[in-house]
């Protein structure tokens, strides 16, 4: 059995809170760049397997050598414990993004 499911550009893989039934994360995400894709993979999918995951999924299409990757999470204090856990992490750029912020600011995205 695959640990991800194959989404055009993506791999993604339901958390465990989503499997038991819950039907919103929060709207906070802790989002990830490595130049290690395999190191990335294993890292989601260990957090997929947490009690306050609701989902996660990484690129498989490198940007400039790195691979991005986000962890959607139930709540606020689970992602600032998950982007804590990673934030010094030698291999590993942790951040949260905050998608109501970001929303009012979509239309403005260019493309290069």
């Amino acid at each position: 059995m695959e640990r991800f499911e194959q989404t055009g550009v993506y791999r993604r893989r339901d958390g465990l809170a989503k499997e038991r039934g819950m039907k919103n994360h929060c709207k906070k995400k802790v989002c990830f760049v490595s130049a290690d894709q395999s190191l990335l993979e294993d890292i989601l999918f260990e957090l997929s397997k947490a009690n306050d995951c609701y989902d996660v999924k990484y690129s498989t299409v490198a940007r400039e050598g790195a691979f991005s990757g986000l962890c959607h999470l139930t709540n606020e204090s689970a992602v600032g414990d998950v982007w804590a856990r990673y934030e010094a992490h030698p291999k590993v750029w942790a951040t949260v993004q905050d998608d109501e912020f970001c929303a009012a600011y979509r239309s403005q995205v260019r493309t290069y």
